[in-house]
């Protein structure tokens, strides 16, 4: 049994007893008093720096994100976006409504609605986009993968077949927006040739998803931003298709028909809906000009989602080894246990402007697996089960002297026995030997587009000093 599960286990009892003892004290009043030699704490300064982000997996994102962002440190930002849609409802269950397209019934017209609530953007709220459709004619396959760099133009008629020009407010004042449960939509009229195309084909094919999606295969949405400003700030928006629905709709009615004279006598609406949902594949496309982000800038780490740039930290073979040899060296005197290990990272709160853009409320820790795709961290433990090795870096508030509330820094746990791992891989976690890097990035790098600068060197003012990046280990000395 690895000692990091002694020392835990012992954590437990301690916390149990009060959860206001401090960690460094962790089996004190546990293991019988002639067992524990010391508890210490280790810091080491992290080797880090920015890197450009390979392209990443983007299908099936949480949210689809469209727009222009000119930002004075990431450079320029494009997001556009591909989706089918499905016959069911919003929420996966069927729907078997079949369209009625009979000489009393006729298609009225057919719209794309976009549906975000308030703070889904991020940027100049004024700036105008235009959005245009086009119809998909290569069919996306659920089984596939797809990546960030995928090209819905690729995939697509040229042919718009939809339009609208809009900014993030659409013309809606304060107290709208304020409403807490209040959602916008974006209503893009699609031309009346796709909308014929689904009223008038057979029932079969209206309530059966994958000969719907062989029929209609779905659209690719971009957009333009309207300014002749190169310099244009833009913004971008989230549409985020689990908490509101974002959909397809036909809208018909049927004219009443006098039986005896023939005429009209009155109509009735309709409406039959295609949603974004769980069934659709979805696909999120990120194009940057990195220009701005300059990787020999060593004081920061520019930390971006949308496939953008991330840091890099370095942990090397001699801290490994050093701690390695620390732990598995069975002639000393003493056992090391392991109690807990946090990588710390603190925000560059000037270049961040977290006033204008909010830094992500969460960051990540990745590593890349053996066909250098980025991965969440994770080991064997003793008895075989695959565990998490590093847990997400939650956003920590300072107060600073005029007493204001501000975005500090992100806090990293390593699971103590993945540490252990690291430095001392046991045969069935043997490909941690040549694990040096982790990658920070936000969570859900595909579906957000919060991003945040990072101190990379020590800083020191004449009222603070904010620390490099920097890995704290509280370890437990036993005989």
């Amino acid at each position: 049994m690895r000692l990091s599960q002694l020392i835990m286990a012992a954590a437990v009892v301690v916390l149990s007893v009060s959860c206001n003892d401090d960690f460094s004290s962790v089996g004190g009043n546990v293991l019988p008093g002639d067992e524990v030699i010391s508890t210490h704490v280790e810091t080491n300064t992290l080797q880090a720096l920015s890197e450009m982000s390979d392209p990443i997996k983007s299908s099936n994102p949480t949210s689809f994100i469209l727009g222009e962002l000119q930002d004075e440190y990431f450079g320029a930002s494009k997001a556009d976006f591909i989706t089918q849609f499905s016959v069911g409802t919003i929420d996966g269950s069927s729907d078997t409504t079949s369209l009625k397209a009979a000489d009393n019934y006729e298609l009225d017209s057919t719209r794309l609605l976009l549906k975000y609530p308030l703070n889904s953007w991020t940027g100049d709220t004024l700036a105008n986009h235009i959005v245009s459709i086009y119809e998909l004619t290569t069919s996306l396959s659920p089984s596939s993968s797809y990546n960030s760099d995928t090209k819905g133009a690729d995939l697509s008629d040229p042919e718009v077949v939809g339009t609208i020009t809009f900014n993030v407010l659409n013309g809606k004042n304060d107290s709208i927006w304020s409403q807490a449960s209040y959602v916008d939509t974006l209503s893009i009229p699609i031309d009346d040739a796709i909308g014929e195309k689904i009223f008038t084909v057979g029932v079969d094919t209206i309530t059966n998803n994958a000969l719907f999606r062989d029929f209609f295969k779905g659209f690719y949405v971009t957009s333009e931003l309207e300014s002749d400003d190169p310099d244009a700030e833009g913004s971008l928006v989230k549409f985020n298709h689990r908490s509101t629905s974002q959909e397809l709709v036909l809208y018909y009615k049927r004219y009443e028909i006098d039986a005896t004279l023939g005429d009209t006598i009155g109509t009735t609406l309709f409406e039959r809906k295609f949603p974004v949902n769980s069934e659709s594949v979805k696909i999120n496309s990120f194009v940057h000009s990195n220009s701005s982000v300059d990787q020999s800038d060593i004081s920061k780490l520019f930390v971006q989602p949308m496939a953008g740039s991330m840091g890099n930290i370095k942990i090397d073979n001699a801290f490994k080894e050093a701690w390695g040899d620390s732990i598995e060296n069975i002639d000393s005197d003493y056992h090391l246990g392991i109690a807990a290990v946090d990588i710390n990272v603190f925000i560059d709160t000037t270049a961040t402007n977290y006033r204008t853009y909010a830094p992500p409320q969460s960051l990540s820790i990745y590593r890349k697996n053996d066909k250098d795709e980025l991965t969440t961290p994770t080991f064997y433990s003793d008895n075989g089960t695959l565990s998490s090795g590093i847990g997400s870096g939650l956003l920590s508030y300072d107060v600073n002297e005029n007493d204001e509330v501000y975005p500090s820094y992100y806090k990293f746990s390593f699971t103590p026995g993945y540490f252990e791992e690291l430095v001392a891989p046991s045969s069935y976690n043997i490909d941690l030997v040549d694990f040096e890097d982790i990658y920070i990035m936000p969570q859900s790098p595909e579906s957000n587009f919060d991003r945040v600068i990072l101190h990379n060197t020590e800083i020191i003012s004449t009222t603070d000093t904010i620390p490099a990046p920097y890995i704290a280990i509280k370890y437990i000395k036993l005989k």
